[in-house]
């Protein structure tokens, strides 16, 4: 693996306004679990947001999306009506975090009708960070699940890969599904990433396969963090946790090796704290 791909740290504003309150968030159940939080100018890999789109984000109403009656012996449609896409552009997020002392963007996917993933350094200084849908749908989400607490930019291929789980309370109108199967070397995949909190759909080529994961030649930068990069037939091959500065190539972590602690998560839920107990 190419030794310059790190964590994309963002720069932080040391004496921002306060931003208007975030939508009414949920009383979450017990039984949080404190975790010990990055040093969050150092170790955070999410793009700074202008104050333009925290007033956008801020500013819209939040809309829930009605779902519809599904058939329950179809596999690829959840009871809440969201389905699997082949329209991968539906089912990915621009994430924003808020708290801590930091403001930030990361990009995430759908798994199913109430949980994204993103990257655990994107998410893990916000326990309830916001969501929009590249056509402007809001949500406000939970962090139920983190892989690990990230306290620097080094990236160890080797070392649990680095995920994090939403939950959602809005059903979610559509998901992506894993690929069974790592992609080959030479392999051109699809990045479906926010870089700089703009939707930014891109294309790029598998060039080292690793254990864990594949380092793959593309357009990723400052706020790609959670991304999905995908298969041609729209399978989540892995996610964007890695990359050069300036973009041009990224690393990702595999679907192999992330599914199995997706599904731990999905089995059993530790919401994040939001006390921010170890904040500067």
């Amino acid at each position: 693996m190419t030794t310059d791909l790190h964590l994309l740290p963002p720069d932080q504003w040391p004496d921002r306004a306060t931003p208007p309150p975030p939508p009414s968030r949920r009383s979450y159940r017990p039984g949080t679990v404190l975790l010990g939080f990055l040093a969050l100018a150092a170790a955070a890999g999410v793009a700074v947001v202008g104050p333009a789109v925290i007033h956008d984000l801020h500013g819209q109403e939040s809309r829930a999306i009605e779902s519809g009656t599904a058939p329950v012996d179809d596999p690829l449609v959840s009871t809440t009506g969201s389905q699997q896409t082949t329209d991968p552009a539906k089912a990915v997020y621009l994430i924003t975090v808020d708290a801590c002392g930091l403001q930030g963007t990361g990009s995430g996917f759908a798994i199913d009708a109430h949980h994204v993933v993103t990257n655990a350094h994107v998410v893990q200084a916000d326990a309830n960070p916001q969501l929009r849908s590249p056509t402007g749908e809001r949500y406000v989400g939970h962090v139920v699940g983190l892989s690990k607490v990230v306290v620097d930019d080094r990236v160890d291929p080797n070392d649990t890969p680095d995920v994090a789980l939403i939950e959602l309370d809005l059903p979610l109108p559509n998901f992506l599904s894993w690929a069974d199967a790592p992609p080959q070397v030479g392999q051109v995949l699809s990045g479906m990433t926010f870089p700089d909190g703009v939707f930014t759909p891109t294309t790029g080529t598998v060039v080292t396969s690793l254990a864990q994961g594949f380092e793959i030649r593309g357009d990723f930068d400052h706020g790609s963090s959670g991304g999905a990069v995908l298969s041609p037939q729209h399978e989540v091959e892995g996610i964007v946790t890695a990359g050069t500065e300036g973009g041009g190539r990224a690393f990702a972590y595999g679907a192999t090796a992330l599914k199995p602690l997706v599904d731990g998560m999905l089995a059993n839920p530790q919401a994040l704290s939001d006390d921010c107990p170890h904040a500067g």
